[in-house]
């Protein structure tokens, strides 16, 4: 019982040497981003990291578009799950990309080949990316047509009026 107490009480409370390795490991993440930034920019080729880029910035748009959401405005819901499923769509569409194009030029040159995977490769993202568009065109168009049935206002329609014969 006593042993079993004092094993519980260690596990769960941090040494202060462990606190400190704790912090050293911290301390060591920006030179290690730093050098994965560096290896980044020397061995991938500009076409890459335009897309890549284009990931990055597919990402933040999500993101501010549900900080927006958080702190502005709630009102056309519709829109902001049209404009989260459109960037969230395109980006993972385009990592799927990059993973095509990955792969097919791993250890090759350009052959024919590669060439014409890389265009099917793009016609299929090209495709995949109009139908998102037109689901998210469709949805909207929906709920935009919900909204404007409902919130019609009658108020400027009067019934004609029977003179009362006295």
């Amino acid at each position: 019982g006593d042993v079993y107490k004092r094993q519980v009480s260690t596990q769960s409370t941090w040494g202060l040497d462990q606190f400190m390795e704790y912090l050293q490991e911290i301390q060591k993440l920006p030179s290690l981003i730093k050098e994965i930034l560096v290896k980044f920019h020397e061995s991938t080729p500009k076409r890459l990291k335009l897309v890549d880029y284009f990931i990055v910035f597919l990402a933040i748009l999500t993101f501010l578009q549900l900080v927006y959401y958080a702190l502005i405005g709630r009102h056309p819901f519709e829109a902001l799950l049209a404009g989260v499923y459109t960037t969230l769509g395109t980006m993972i569409f385009t990592v799927a990309l990059r993973m095509h194009i990955t792969t097919s030029s791993q250890g090759q040159k350009d052959t024919e080949f590669d060439v014409k995977f890389s265009k099917s490769a793009l016609a299929e993202y090209m495709i995949a990316c109009l139908v998102l568009y037109l689901t998210a065109l469709n949805y909207m168009r929906q709920f935009s047509c919900y909204y404007t049935l409902t919130s019609v206002s009658y108020t400027h329609l009067t019934l004609p009026t029977i003179p009362l014969v006295q």
